[in-house]
């Protein structure tokens, strides 16, 4: 795997989209980027390499410089099918090996810069980068290594993963207090099977590993968080919660509208008939049918 290979190599950019990935040699990139799929996980690696060399710009700058590293979470347009978008990976606190290295070749070096504020986290965790060894001699092996730790975020997002619920912010305020004027105001809707909101359906739309707590009342007073918050049919329920982020730093207060959809077959049903009703049908054809014979005969 290579960009362009001759005296003068710069700007090259390599993007991984994809985990588990074994090449033989990296070489002549500049720019390398990570783009965290849902198939890694805290612990995995996205590419093994027998090799990297060259990874600097020619011709050679004193001091060099060396490839740069972007971290992402890969949330964008799905490459094979580009009306969809991809899931990400699910984040936790911990590391990710990004490169697998078994030997370190001739011009193999990394620039472990993470951007500044706001571009320094990754799924709102903040990240850092190191190559494991620091300096490793030609020939040896090396890890590039992510780093990352506890959720800053106490968002509320959509459920990526097939059937997810979706959230639509639709106003109110900051969230920064539980004055009903300040709730951040989010909606979402569900199908007519789900009878209650419970705890672990909200875990699936709030940042990872944030403290919850959800409420039955505006007043923040019933705690939820055990019985879930039972839903009617229509849009007239409200699910009240405090969202504190992993890094206990803040905490946001949400009225959450769901609206639960009707019963499908509610209208089937009474599209469908029944067996009495089958039987007057086709009853009453039998006479329709006798009729017409008679009136056959007459003529």
């Amino acid at each position: 795997m290579a960009g362009v290979t001759s005296a003068t190599s710069k700007n090259n950019t390599l993007n991984l989209h994809s985990s588990g990935l074994a090449v033989e040699i990296v070489q002549y990139f500049q720019q390398l980027n990570f783009y965290l799929p849902s198939t890694l996980a805290m612990g995995g690696t996205m590419l093994t390499t027998d090799q990297v060399i060259h990874t600097r710009e020619q011709p050679l700058a004193t001091p060099p410089v060396c490839a740069k590293i972007g971290v992402f979470l890969d949330d964008g347009p799905d490459l094979a099918d580009p009306t969809k978008n991809s899931i990400p990976a699910t984040l936790h606190e911990g590391d990710i090996t990004l490169m697998k290295i078994n030997a370190m070749g001739n011009g193999g070096c990394f620039d472990l810069t993470v951007p500044a504020a706001p571009n320094n986290t990754v799924g709102g965790r903040p990240y850092t980068l190191s190559l494991v060894p620091p300096a490793p001699a030609v020939g040896t092996p090396a890890d590039l290594v992510l780093h990352i730790g506890k959720n800053a975020e106490a968002g509320l997002v959509s459920d990526p993963t097939p059937g997810g619920w979706q959230v639509t912010p639709i106003g109110g305020g900051s969230g920064l207090t539980k004055n009903p004027a300040d709730l951040i105001k989010i909606s979402t809707t569900v199908p007519y099977s789900t009878t209650v909101a419970t705890l672990a359906d909200i875990m699936k739309i709030v940042s990872t590993d944030s403290v919850v707590t959800i409420y039955s009342d505006a007043g923040f007073t019933t705690n939820a968080n055990a019985t879930g918050v039972a839903l009617s049919v229509g849009s007239g329920n409200h699910v009240y919660m405090a969202v504190t982020s992993e890094d206990g730093a803040t905490t946001l207060y949400y009225d959450l509208t769901v609206t639960r959809s009707l019963a499908l077959s509610t209208s089937a049903a009474a599209a469908v008939p029944t067996l009495g009703e089958w039987a007057l049908m086709l009853l009453a054809l039998a006479m329709l049918g006798m009729a017409g014979a008679g009136f056959k005969r007459r003529g």
